[in-house]
């Protein structure tokens, strides 16, 4: 017997039980399914809201570390760079970033970080 995940209308799975012999589910049986299946629903719609949570913690954090490299090196845009290419990389889990200006007809390196 299987019950669908659903969050919001939309389907991400199912929650299923089988038994090696043919026997039936009986409605009291599909009824506790079903409110395990409501449950596993709450407890992945929490984790996702906790993580989205997280995530959106540390993208302020981020940005606050970032305004603070700023304010304290109104006129060193290197180390402005440096901070905003560290600070990508870690939280997009890259090897390494740069920084590009359109000149003209050609892009011009302003910044790049160091290949791990």
């Amino acid at each position: 017997m299987s019950i669908p995940l659903f969050i919001k209308e939309h389907h991400f799975g199912q929650l299923t039980l089988s038994r090696f012999d043919v026997n039936p589910f009986d409605e009291h049986e599909v009824r506790v399914l079903r409110a395990f299946t409501d449950q596993a629903v709450i407890a992945i719609s929490n984790a996702k809201l906790f993580s989205d949570l997280d995530d959106s913690l540390d993208l302020q954090t981020a940005t606050s570390e970032i305004l603070q490299v700023i304010s304290a090196n109104p006129g060193d845009i290197n180390t402005v760079f440096a901070s905003i290419m560290r600070r990508a990389n870690a939280m997009c889990d890259a090897d390494a970033s740069a920084v590009w200006r359109n000149d003209g007809d050609q892009l011009k390196i302003l910044a790049q970080s160091d290949p791990k």
